[in-house]
C-alpha cells in the first residue's frame, strides 16, 4: 500500500501529512527507497546498478560507495566498479548485494521522506548487520523508517515498535 501498488483502499495513508493518494505513482516511488532481502540487480556493472536512480554527481557516488562499505570490495576487483554482477547479482555474496541496496538508498537518501528496511538483514553477516544499522541511525535519523525484521536486532535504534503476530487457535493443516 505505501509503494502504491494497491490504491483501491478506505481511508488515507499520509506520510509527512500528504496523502499518498494524492501523489503520481512516480513521485512517490521517488520518494521512496527500499532496502530488502531480496535485491533485483540488472545484468550490468555494479556502477550502473548503484547509479539506477539516473544522473548522480561523482562525490555523492563515491560517498555512497564508502558509506555503503562497498568502496574497499570495488577497489580489489580488477575492472573495480565496472565489474559486471551477472544476472541478479550471482557474481556477488548475500553481503555484498545488501551492499548496493544500501549504496542505492544513500543515492536517494536527500530526496527521500520514507525508508523501508524489509528482512534487509536477515542471512548477512554481523558486520553487514552492522553497517546496516549503522547506516539507519546516522544517515537516517531525521527521515521515517520501517524496518521489518524478524529479530530484535535493531529495536535499540528504533523510537517505535510494533509487534505483528498471528494468534488463532483455528488453524488446522487445511487451512494452510
Amino acid at each position: 500500500l505505501i509503494l502504491g501498488l494497491y490504491d483501491n483502499y478506505d481511508g488515507e495513508i499520509l506520510i509527512n501529512s500528504i496523502d499518498l493518494k494524492k501523489l503520481s505513482k512516480r513521485s512517490l516511488r521517488n520518494r521512496i527507497s527500499i532496502v530488502s532481502q531480496k535485491i533485483f540487480l540488472f545484468n550490468d556493472t555494479i556502477e550502473n546498478n548503484i547509479k539506477i536512480t539516473g544522473d548522480v554527481s561523482e562525490e555523492k557516488y563515491e560517498t555512497a560507495l564508502k558509506k555503503s562499505g562497498l568502496k574497499q570490495f570495488i577497489d580489489n576487483l580488477p575492472l573495480k566498479d565496472k565489474t559486471l554482477v551477472g544476472e541478479n547479482g550471482v557474481k556477488l555474496s548475500g553481503g555484498e548485494i545488501q551492499k548496493v541496496a544500501i549504496a542505492r538508498a544513500l543515492i536517494k537518501s536527500d530526496s527521500s521522506d520514507l525508508f523501508i528496511f524489509d528482512e534487509a538483514a536477515a542471512h548477512l553477516d554481523k558486520e553487514t548487520k552492522e553497517l546496516i544499522k549503522s547506516f539507519i541511525d546516522t544517515e537516517l535519523c531525521e527521515k521515517i523508517c520501517i524496518i521489518i525484521d524478524h529479530s530484535d536486532y535493531f529495536t535499540d535504534i528504533c523510537n517505535r515498535t510494533i509487534n505483528l503476530m498471528l494468534k488463532s487457535n483455528n488453524w488446522s493443516e487445511q487451512n494452510v
